[in-house]
């Protein structure tokens, strides 16, 4: 058995967070460009060796981070550190969310919360917007903050989440998705990522998604310091933090629901069955709406919630039922049993791309509208009315009314060109080279509990 020496590891990718080494610039619109070409975005494969590929683009985005930030700051969207509820950044493990200025939300009537993506980080909705297309305004929290400033009663406050950020590094003193994480510098090459000590690396009492919008919902939503308590509060939730939402609602509503005007849902995963609170449920189908991505033009109506009452749903039932009473909406009976549901809510088409993380890109603007220009013109009593689904053909993507063509944004989701890159990929079978460091066990990862071990 052969052994190497730890002093002869392939040292770690060099990759430092400075775009102009990189390769890159940033323009006045908020575009990451390549400075060999400006007409193109940020390009991933560089290397055969995805370690190298994945510091590399760590590195960019902490650049792109501090820029983007920067801009929030610029849009009096401000930085709110948890747990320990300060808008000065502290040293023990936190989480930042977005708000809008403190003093300005205490006095707001209608707050707008985000419940940015699971993987994301803070105030970014989609990465691949803004590394390879024009895309600086929709992709992030900075084209919506534009757009509450044009809302019918008036500039809405908004809080954004960060449901992806609950690893802190006490060496780079930040909260990071796990995805950077991974990403960190580590001994060499072939070293594995650092520890994620349970009691450090953990920020308390955000220790995973739910128990974050939990913390934030009673902490900062249901705050009266910081919310008014007749404000008006609208939530979306986007891809599986939707889910994560609505489990949380499902399990605590009686809690949440007094201070809950409207919801807001793109792309959720959750089946109507695992809703099991009735009240929860009748809100879904009068108060919320979803957005997905279909074959159909933008923002039309592709479902809605509509159990069907079928005379030969239950035989008992029907036997014991003198027609005094309703016995409520039944599933319809199929060849196969029972034909549930599948739509929480009323369901909008949000594109055509079918990648999750570019649909609040692309619908925000509605989900704006519907909840400013339309709900909240009548917040006690408003119902979702009745809906005309968008009829569509059998074949999947053909339509009498959709000509295939939705509205664009920037062409997002066809990622750059990656025929004409400046380093184009090795072909990893036609290379007779080793692809990469050996495969070597190292038993001991690195730890990053700063000073407290």
């Amino acid at each position: 058995m052969f052994a190497r020496s730890s002093t002869n590891f392939l040292p770690d990718a060099p990759f430092k967070p400075d775009l102009k080494e990189l390769g890159y610039f940033i323009t006045d619109d908020g575009d990451l460009r390549s400075i060999r070409d400006p007409s193109k975005g940020f390009h991933y494969a560089i290397n055969k060796v995805s370690r190298w590929n994945d510091v590399n683009r760590e590195a960019m985005r902490i650049c792109m981070r501090a820029e983007y930030h920067r801009r929030f700051e610029s849009e009096g969207i401000a930085h709110f550190f948890l747990p320990q509820m300060t808008t000065t950044k502290p040293s023990d493990p936190h989480v930042p969310i977005l708000t809008t200025p403190l003093d300005a939300l205490r006095k707001k009537t209608q707050v707008l919360v985000i419940v940015n993506g699971h993987m994301q980080d803070l105030g970014v909705w989609a990465w691949r917007l803004l590394e390879h297309e024009h895309g600086s305004l929709n992709g992030t929290a900075l084209g919506l903050a534009k757009k509450l400033n044009h809302c019918a009663k008036e500039q809405p406050g908004m809080i954004v989440a960060n449901l992806g950020q609950l690893l802190f590094s006490h060496k780079y003193q930040c909260a990071v998705t796990r995805d950077s994480w991974n990403s960190l510098p580590r001994a060499s090459a072939v070293h594995p990522s650092p520890k994620i000590h349970p009691e450090h690396n953990i920020i308390p009492g955000n220790e995973n998604p739910e128990a974050h919008l939990r913390f934030i919902l009673e902490n900062v939503v249901l705050n009266p310091d910081l919310v008014a308590k007749d404000a008006e509060i609208y939530v979306v939730g986007l891809s599986r933090s939707a889910d994560v939402l609505i489990e949380l609602f499902n399990s605590e509503w009686s809690k949440y629901s007094p201070r809950i005007t409207a919801i807001g849902l793109t792309s959720p995963s959750t089946m109507p069955e695992r809703i099991t609170n009735s009240d929860f449920k009748t809100f879904l189908a009068e108060r919320a709406r979803s957005w997905e991505s279909a074959y159909a033009p933008l923002n039309v109506c592709t479902d809605r919630p509509e159990p069907t009452v079928s005379p030969a749903v239950n035989s008992s039932s029907a036997s014991t039922n003198t027609g005094d009473t309703d016995p409520g909406p039944q599933w319809g009976l199929g060849d196969d049993g029972p034909i549930q549901q599948l739509k929480l809510c009323p369901t909008f088409s949000g594109g055509d791309e079918f990648i999750d993380e570019l649909v609040f890109p692309r619908v925000y603007p509605h989900v704006v509208d519907w909840f400013f220009n339309e709900v909240g013109i009548n917040p006690a009593g408003y119902k979702n009315p009745e809906l005309e689904i968008f009829k569509t053909n059998e074949e999947v993507g053909q339509s009498d009314q959709y000509d295939g063509a939705s509205e664009p944004l920037n062409n997002v989701g066809a990622g750059p060109d990656l025929s004409v890159v400046n380093e184009p990929v090795v072909d990893e079978e036609a290379n007779s080279e080793p692809m990469g460091p050996p495969r070597i066990v190292v038993e001991d990862a690195e730890a990053d509990i700063g000073d407290l071990a």
